[in-house]
């Protein structure tokens, strides 16, 4: 049975109601239009990456401290992440999602030095505080699954970017499924050397 969060005010309730309307129709028509959006076309979408993290460098192509997509940083950086995908107006966990998120925690154990920061995003559409705060419910969303798993809420750090960092630059639903993630960044700390 899936978790909803409790919603506040009248918006709260409208996206509520739409998420149980879709997760009847088995979650995989977008509430706002009814287009079909499947995991596999969001994957395809946005060119998922290899499977555990190696060591590699990663600087930001933007020049704003934020990761690459899908990509880690500098103390020394433990390769190429996946980003999770959401449903519109929503923060619940995917099947896929919770099976990066599963990929991500072994990463972690392994490296107990290692840190995480989760980039919470939005699509376009909504207002500037509602995409900052979905944002966040995004990222806080994959870091108490991280938890849950075993990892300390003090190795992982989150941000919300809202809209402000879209992944895809098109004013569709294809564009605004590609932008509706989290992104990763697991980095190990200079002084615990490399691996």
């Amino acid at each position: 049975m899936a978790r909803f969060q409790v919603a506040r005010g009248l918006w709260g309730a409208v996206a509520a109601a739409a998420l149980v309307t879709a997760a009847g129709a088995g979650g995989a028509a977008c509430a706002s239009k009814g287009t079909p959006v499947t995991p596999e076309a969001v994957a395809r979408d946005a060119r998922a990456t290899s499977s555990f993290p190696t060591v590699k460098s990663a600087a930001s192509p933007r020049g704003d401290g934020a990761p690459a997509a899908g990509r880690e940083s500098e103390g020394s950086a433990l390769g190429s992440t996946r980003p999770i995908y959401f449903e519109l107006e929503s923060s619940l966990l995917s099947f896929e999602a919770r099976s990066e998120l599963e990929r991500l925690a072994e990463a972690m154990r392994v490296r107990p030095h290692a840190t995480l920061t989760i980039y919470g995003h939005c699509d376009e559409r909504g207002a500037d505080e509602y995409n900052l705060a979905l944002g966040e419910h995004r990222a806080q969303a994959a870091r108490e699954y991280l938890r849950r798993l075993g990892i300390d809420e003090s190795r992982v750090r989150i941000v919300s970017y809202g809209e402000e960092k879209p992944a895809a630059a098109g004013h569709d639903e294809a564009s605004w499924a590609q932008n509706r993630r989290d992104e990763f960044e697991l980095v190990l700390p200079s002084s615990a050397g490399k691996i």
